[in-house]
């Protein structure tokens, strides 16, 4: 089964994540904060990540990928990641996607949107049932 990272710092938001993505198939790992994050993308346990733009405190989702990134650097493996917020700033999404996500999308996400999304960047992955 196909493992999701999903980091938000509201609980709430957090909770419609994981219950959308579950009944999509998909197994969940969740962090509230972006050093739980980094810690759990590291860690090699989850197939791709779901990164909120602005996590208080502490480190942002576009520091998390930046980390991810530098980290793949002498490594085969590529962790697919898609910052998302709240804000359509064009400037934030200039510096996710140089801070090496995916994919960015703002809040909030129709669910279907978000499988197909997570689908195309993990085309080796059975799709969610």
């Amino acid at each position: 089964m196909t493992r999701v990272l999903v980091a938000e710092d509201d609980p709430p938001v957090a909770e419609i994540m994981q219950t959308g993505l579950q009944k999509a198939g998909y197994e969940v790992v969740l962090a509230s904060n972006g050093q739980a994050a980094l810690e759990i993308a590291l860690a090699g346990s989850v197939d791709i990540a779901l990164l909120d733009l602005r996590m208080p405190p502490g480190i942002s989702g576009i520091d998390v990928v930046r980390e991810i990134r530098e980290r793949e650097a002498n490594s085969p493996r590529h962790l697919p990641v898609i910052l998302f917020t709240a804000t359509q700033d064009q400037d934030e999404q200039n510096r996710g996607m140089q801070a090496g996500a995916d994919a960015y999308r703002v809040k909030p996400m129709r669910l279907a949107h978000l499988v197909s999304l997570i689908q195309s960047l993990l085309p080796g992955a059975p799709p969610a049932s």
